[in-house]
């Protein structure tokens, strides 16, 4: 029971940040729809679209802000969560992880990150790090991808009692997803 407690907490404070910078476009808001085996994000304004592997994951209804999405696979404690935004609101993952770090214990009431990890995969930029309570760890990555006049945040995090492997499963996860730009 205190096990499933700290899990819950860790998977409610790591949800993430907002990226620095305003929504893609005042009035924008997120669409998803399902195509097959995935879901399909993107914002009207946008020129991509993301597409993540369902995986279990469902849509989290209580989400009200039209410019981030957040999906839930509760059986794996794994979020799938963003936002898209517009290009030059992102510097470079150093700059960003500086801001979302700075005063990481007072703003989020957890530890400080441990294990971070800079990476690149492909065209995404990927800081990587573990929050760790009660032998509990969260595995996040926070990764960032920059092409046509759009920054896209990805936030993924797996939490569990067995550390070993939470990163690998992430950058999985990250792997099979896939930005395109649209077809006009």
């Amino acid at each position: 029971m205190f096990r499933s407690a700290v899990v819950i907490a860790l998977v409610l404070v790591v949800g993430g940040s907002r990226p620095i910078g305003p929504a893609i476009q005042q009035g924008s808001s997120i669409v998803v729809t399902e195509s097959g085996p995935n879901f399909v994000i993107t914002v009207p304004v946008s020129q991509l679209m993301l597409t993540v592997p369902k995986r279990g994951l469902v849509p989290d209804k209580a989400n009200k802000d039209p410019t981030y999405f957040k999906f839930d696979n509760d059986k794996e404690t794994l979020i799938v969560s963003g936002w898209f935004s517009p290009a030059d609101g992102f510097r470079s993952i150093q700059a960003f992880w500086s801001v979302e770090s700075a005063n990481w214990t007072q703003r989020t009431g957890t530890p400080e990150p441990r294990n971070v990890a800079f990476e690149q995969m492909g065209s995404w930029n990927i800081v990587f790090y573990d929050i760790e309570m009660q032998g509990i760890t969260s595995a996040n990555a926070r990764a960032h991808w920059v092409e046509a006049g759009t920054w896209i945040d990805v936030h993924l995090s797996k939490t569990s009692d067995q550390s070993s492997g939470l990163r690998g499963d992430l950058k999985g996860l990250l792997k099979s997803m896939v930005v395109a730009v649209k077809r006009n």
